[in-house]
């Protein structure tokens, strides 16, 4: 369950041109720092392949970095 805070934060980055997907991965990865796509998945309840699919997409766009 997402707090108000995060929606909040999600609502802006969708404002912003991202998906909701995308924002709620974004968001996420921000306050757990580097982490692996599975731990990412788990935390957001977002379907794994979907997790990789979207953090190309954010890499691509220059958001985040692969290690």
């Amino acid at each position: 369950m997402e707090s108000n805070l995060q929606q909040e934060g999600i609502s802006l980055l969708v404002e912003l041109g991202f998906t909701r997907t995308q924002a709620k991965l974004y968001l996420t990865l921000l306050n757990l720092g580097k982490t692996d796509a599975t731990v990412l998945a788990k935390q957001t309840n977002v379907l794994r392949q979907a997790t990789y699919r979207v953090l190309d997409e954010l890499q691509q766009q220059g958001v985040v970095e692969k290690i």
